[in-house]
């Protein structure tokens, strides 16, 4: 119960952190970034309770308690003489069959870990990439998917105002009427990239 709890909690805290960069997330019905914080709240609760629910593994004492056989066995096959038995010391153990230390996996910040998966996964792309055509494609699916990783910097509007900072427009489906640079054109991750959308009432 607790894995699940962690794994559900990291899902929705990693579509609460797209959210909050991109300012919503239409499909997840995110319209904000204030709701985006929320959800990314929910998500550290929900994987902090699945932390605490999950089992606590024992450490292992197999290899130690091997060592400690191996040493009673040598010791007792060796013939001692009674003068020299106060000498006989029984030898330590290497430092090699010290039992491990396990280091539980939810020791580390969920916020952290996300972050850093988003993060990286645009930083080992193999840069420059040829920009994607996403023209006629949805905008709120192409900005999340397609075009995620890439400098995305405005998205105008017939009238001239940026879809992606006005709340008021989750009325409408925005579709990628045209995009600049031109699709293919080689682009580097600070490239901005800059859309021209139509709109359809739901």
């Amino acid at each position: 119960m607790g894995g699940f709890l962690i794994s559900v909690g990291l899902i929705i805290f990693g579509c609460g952190l797209i959210a909050l960069i991109r300012g919503r997330m239409e499909w997840a019905r995110i319209r904000s970034r204030k709701a985006a914080g929320l959800i990314i709240g929910g998500a550290i609760v929900i994987t902090g309770v699945g932390g605490a629910l999950s089992p606590v593994r024992d450490t292992p004492t197999h290899a130690s308690d091997a060592a400690t056989a191996a040493t009673t066995t040598t010791t007792s096959a060796t013939p001692v003489s009674p003068s020299t038995s106060s000498q006989v010391s029984t030898p330590a153990l290497p430092p090699s069959s010290a039992a491990p230390v396990l280091i539980s996996p939810t020791s580390a910040s969920p916020a952290t870990t996300a972050e850093l998966t988003a993060n990286e996964v645009c930083d080992r792309e193999p840069w420059p990439l040829q920009l994607p055509d996403v023209q006629g494609l949805d905008f709120n699916t192409a900005s999340t998917d397609t075009l995620f990783c890439f400098n995305l910097t405005v998205a105008t509007a017939p009238d001239g105002h940026d879809v992606m900072n006005d709340p008021a427009n989750s009325t409408y489906e925005w579709f990628i009427s045209n995009e600049s640079p031109q699709p293919g054109t080689p682009m580097d991750r600070s490239t901005p990239v800059t859309l021209q959308l139509r709109r359809e009432s739901h």
